[in-house]
């Protein structure tokens, strides 16, 4: 019982189970580019706020959409517009550290 729950199992679980999702995901190439850039582009930053910079560019750079991040504020525990295509030029949210 002990070797089913190792972790070299539970993470070769995990990638099966990942490479079943992603084949029923039938992504375009289009849409596989955009989520591989996006994934790249995180991966290059040590800060919490380094993702939002690709989450503002990637849906209009790919797709010509506009998207909007919402995250609950901890401190009042409302919904709050973290990041947004549509205004680029603004700082994000202060909620992240």
């Amino acid at each position: 019982m002990a070797a089913m729950n190792s972790l070299s199992h539970i993470l070769e679980r995990r990638i099966d189970e990942k490479k079943r999702d992603f084949a029923l995901y039938n992504f375009k190439q289009t849409e596989n580019n955009a989520l591989t850039t996006f994934f790249r582009s995180c991966a290059g930053t040590r800060q919490h706020r380094g993702f939002l910079h690709p989450l503002r560019g990637h849906p209009k750079g790919f797709f010509d959409c506009d998207a909007k991040l919402h995250l609950i504020d901890p401190k009042t525990n409302d919904l709050t517009l973290t990041a947004s295509t549509e205004n680029a030029d603004r700082p994000f949210h202060p909620i992240l550290p």
